[in-house]
């Protein structure tokens, strides 16, 4: 399991495929919506290391040199270790034949090639979610890093979100009457981000950040915020704003990182 500098827990997803390029849009779709992602290219090295460092879920390919991804699922089923981890077949190959081949050797779903980001991240949670907090289990705890819960922001019911917003008018109401409690503000923000009304959440951060400057979470939350809305100038700006004051923060070292390299 990866741990957040701030000692959250973010769901790892382990990808299985020769292709840098389907490496690079997979990493790139499932970080910016709140996981971590190891890559492999070799399939010999995968195998040992995922059954050391068990994931949250692998991502399969099928053709693969020197042993294929039924061989490769085949291993990793027999390992105790990853008896629980759920294993997608993701593959070019779209026929009903290798669909039950794959559930023969254990894999418990089976995406083809090429993928929507949509698709990709709805049929991961779908898998993920019977291990994960749900939705209506989130309390709105001021300390909370937006990207440790990326993923339930995806899945919220109508009900859930509206249950989000009806909270957020709440709390709307007492800062109304306390106008300087950032606690107060973070927890909107937390119910908005949910809510997926990210620009309001980004509003709402900015005026946090003025009323608790010291305070690098609510920064780093607004950092998040800005790359979910695309504006990744902002993001680094933040990150950098970060690091000048918490230089060992892995976190916005990454991020600050990926974002330069785009």
């Amino acid at each position: 399991m990866t741990q957040t500098p701030a000692g959250t827990t973010r769901p790892v997803i382990a990808c299985i495929d020769d292709s840098h390029t389907v490496q690079r849009q997979v990493s790139l779709i499932l970080q910016r919506s709140g996981y971590d992602v190891l890559t492999f290219v070799d399939a010999t090295t995968a195998v040992p290391s995922l059954i050391a460092h068990p994931p949250h879920l692998i991502l399969l390919d099928l053709n693969l040199p020197g042993m294929d991804g039924y061989e490769i699922c085949r291993q990793l089923r027999r390992s105790p270790q990853l008896e629980g981890v759920p294993i997608v077949m993701l593959t070019a190959k779209d026929d009903p034949v290798h669909r039950i081949r794959a559930r023969g050797v254990g894999a418990v779903d089976y995406i083809t090639k090429p993928v929507t980001p949509q698709e990709l991240l709805k049929r991961i949670q779908k898998l993920l979610n019977a291990g994960m907090p749900t939705p209506a289990a989130v309390t709105l705890q001021e300390g909370t890093l937006l990207w440790s819960i990326a993923h339930l922001r995806l899945i919220l019911s109508p009900e859930q979100r509206q249950k989000l917003v009806q909270a957020s008018e709440k709390l709307k109401q007492a800062i109304a009457k306390s106008p300087n409690n950032p606690k107060l503000y973070a927890k909107l923000a937390l119910g908005l981000y949910l809510a997926n009304q990210l620009a309001a959440a980004r509003e709402v951060l900015q005026t946090l950040v003025s009323l608790a400057p010291a305070e690098l979470n609510y920064r780093r939350n607004l950092a998040w915020l800005e790359e979910q809305l695309g504006n990744s100038k902002g993001a680094i700006a933040h990150y950098q704003y970060i690091l000048q004051h918490d230089p060992q923060d892995q976190r916005s070292q990454a991020r600050l990182a990926f974002l330069q390299g785009l």
